[in-house]
């Protein structure tokens, strides 16, 4: 009989060390405004080894701040200060695909420039490199065309970002973002959550594993008052 309480308890602590992962881009140096391909940087490749994969098209992005002015693209003041340094385009190929070796749950998310409306998506697929079942997909909504809040550098035009997300039921191990070559910029890519940047669990997910597990809780008690009673 205690052995539901501890089960509950386990999976609560089970979710709050499931954070999602944030790709922010930054630590990477530039020759201009695009630097080297992204490709398995955060594959353990230069950087941290979060088993994820870029195709060959996408590369680092410098981004416009206060003191800086490298490219005509800005995050406009979003997000997380310390991830408003560099981005990521493609400029070939019409799409970018994303693997991830070990596979997500609950949601995928990112922040992105796309100011000139032109038609573009977000799909989560159960496959790598865009295979697969398509578990959940999002159209990108036009951005801001150098719009304040602030858009730094002379030419900010690919300014702000904004951000988007994917919810879907099962286990993703790719995403491919469709449209225009050059034209989409991208940032704080996060898998495993619905909020571009955050790291921490969904507070919804905390909300139903907690109902969850008063729910065994609640089971519990009356098996034992009912075995009590006999």
């Amino acid at each position: 009989m205690r052995t539901a309480p501890i089960a509950a308890l386990a999976l609560l602590c089970s979710a709050a060390s499931a954070h999602a992962q944030v790709l922010d881009f930054e630590g990477t140096t530039f020759d201009g405004a695009v630097g080297a391909p992204v490709g398995a940087y955060y594959a353990g490749v230069g950087g941290p080894n979060y088993g994820i994969t870029f195709s060959p098209n996408a590369v680092f992005l410098c981004l416009n701040t206060p003191t800086v002015d490298c490219s005509a693209t800005s995050r406009g003041g979003r997000g997380n200060p310390a991830s408003q340094y560099t981005g990521m385009i493609y400029e070939s190929g019409g799409q970018v695909v994303v693997d991830h070796a070990a596979g997500f749950t609950d949601g995928f998310s990112m922040f992105y420039t796309l100011p000139y409306g032109q038609p573009a998506s977000v799909n989560v697929y159960g496959g790598f490199g865009g295979t697969g079942a398509l578990l959940g997909s999002v159209t990108l909504a036009q951005t801001g065309l150098g719009t304040p809040p602030p858009c730094y550098g002379a030419v900010g035009i690919y300014c702000p970002f904004d951000p988007a997300a994917v919810a879907f039921a099962g286990t993703a191990h790719s995403v491919v973002v469709a449209g225009p070559d050059a034209e989409i910029a991208f940032d704080d890519l996060t898998f495993g959550s619905l909020t571009p940047g955050v790291t921490a669990p969904e507070p919804s997910t905390f909300g139903l594993l907690a109902a969850g597990a008063a729910g065994v809780l609640a089971l519990a008690r009356r098996r034992t008052q009912d075995r009590r009673a006999r």
